[in-house]
């Protein structure tokens, strides 16, 4: 293991959580199991933007930002896969 000795905190967090996930077998990297389609995300990406709450007026860093944006697009897609 590295010697985190001398290093920043957030830095020593790091390096131990890197050792304990290749101790587990894990990687540092998220997998994702689904595969998306997309031509169907971009027509959720336009059915999103076409929503008022979406007109890039209303933008606030913590409480409706692009990872909200990028929720509601999946969200968005997932119904349009319900309805095929």
């Amino acid at each position: 293991m590295r010697d985190t000795t001398m290093m920043h905190p957030a830095s020593r967090r790091f390096w131990r959580g890197r050792a304990v996930c290749r101790a587990r077998g894990l990687s540092l990297r998220r997998q994702e199991k689904e595969k998306y389609d997309d031509a169907r995300m971009r027509r959720a990406v336009d059915a999103v933007k076409t929503r008022p709450e979406w007109s890039g007026n209303n933008y606030n860093l913590f409480t409706h930002n692009c990872q909200d944006f990028v929720s509601a697009v999946i969200d968005e897609y997932n119904k349009q896969g319900r309805r095929q």
